[in-house]
């Protein structure tokens, strides 16, 4: 919801902002200049964004495959969750049960908790 929020006030408060005199993204149509952030592009140069744009897109993929783990395996809030509650009932099972409380299986007998 947040990274949604983000995108869309980048998307529509980038017609306020004023870079070099002009508006920060300005696609002036007519004269077929397109101002990004104060660099100017033709149309002839989209060829050269295109060829950007696809190493920035393999750049995201390769650093999503390695940096992912590490933030999926080490840091996302839901294995942090998982590890504390993978604790929880590990050391609940360390206690002894009362015996009105032990557990029985199908058959009537105690079972002995792992």
């Amino acid at each position: 919801m947040l990274g949604g929020a983000g995108l869309f006030l980048l998307y529509f408060g980038t017609v306020w902002l004023n870079w070099g005199g002009h508006q920060a993204v300005w696609w002036n149509l007519p004269e077929r200049k397109f101002f990004i952030f104060g660099a100017t592009f033709w149309p002839q140069d989209f060829i050269l964004l295109s060829g950007i744009l696809i190493v920035a897109a393999f750049g995201l993929f390769f650093i999503t495959v390695y940096a992912g783990r590490v933030w999926c395996g080490y840091t996302c809030p839901q294995s942090v969750w998982t590890w504390i509650f993978m604790w929880c009932e590990k050391s609940h099972r360390r206690r002894p049960q009362p015996a009105h409380q032990a557990r029985q299986g199908a058959d009537g007998r105690q079972q002995i908790p792992a």
